[in-house]
């Protein structure tokens, strides 16, 4: 395979630079590599988008619903590689986006205690066609097996979050998860990770789960915030 990688190498979407490649041949490790953690401006509460040298908004600061959310960097930086990678069927591009959070992420965990990491599933419809859960993949390269848990279930299948506005969203996803009896979290520290932020719609949606639920603190990740 190698051989004819270099015979035949790849040309990288990002700058069409001719590269050799080993897991994936749509990246070049070069650009991958540019992406670094970003600064970005948004509710660290609820995630919606507020202006420069604010970390809350006016409506969290009466009632917080996250302790705190983090995201990786900018949508537009990473955005192209996460549509491959989920709705392409790229399926070995979960190593490129682990590896890019990989640090950012460990250490967020590490400083908030967090000691149980769900994810936002899929429909069982869209998981059969699809093969895969985006994040679980992700996860499984970062995190300790023991403390991912699959406990959300997606109840009803829905439209697509990005073609949709930002009142459309919150209605598109109400009702639209709920938890697995199984699930019990004697008190410990949760993170909720997703691949996109955008409105914060469905890290609501899951908050709602969890607010009755014998948790000890909520923490958001996700990889890109558009």
């Amino acid at each position: 395979m190698a051989f004819w990688n270099v015979i035949f190498p790849s040309k990288c979407k990002i700058c069409e630079n001719p590269f050799i490649f080993k897991d994936q041949n749509l990246y070049c490790p070069s650009c991958i590599s540019a992406i670094e953690k970003t600064e970005i401006y948004f509710c660290r509460s609820c995630g919606i988008t507020v202006e420069s040298g604010y970390t809350v908004c006016d409506n969290c600061k009466k009632d917080r619903i996250y302790n705190q959310i983090e995201a990786f960097t900018d949508y537009y930086k990473v955005g192209e590689i996460i549509r491959d990678y989920k709705l392409g069927g790229y399926k070995n591009l979960h190593k490129v986006l682990s590896q890019m959070i990989k640090e950012d992420l460990l250490s967020f965990i590490k400083e908030n205690k967090v000691e149980t990491v769900l994810y936002i599933p899929l429909h069982p419809s869209t998981l059969k066609k699809r093969g895969f859960n985006h994040l679980r993949l992700i996860l499984e390269d970062i995190v300790p097996s023991f403390m991912i848990k699959d406990w959300i279930i997606k109840e009803r299948k829905t439209k697509f979050q990005m073609e949709l506005s930002a009142e459309e969203r919150q209605k598109n996803l109400t009702d639209a998860f709920s938890l697995k009896e199984e699930a019990k979290f004697y008190g410990q520290n949760v993170l909720v990770f997703d691949d996109i932020l955008t409105t914060g719609s469905t890290l609501k949606e899951v908050a709602k789960l969890l607010k009755n639920q014998n948790i000890g603190k909520i923490f958001g990740y996700v990889v890109a915030k558009t």
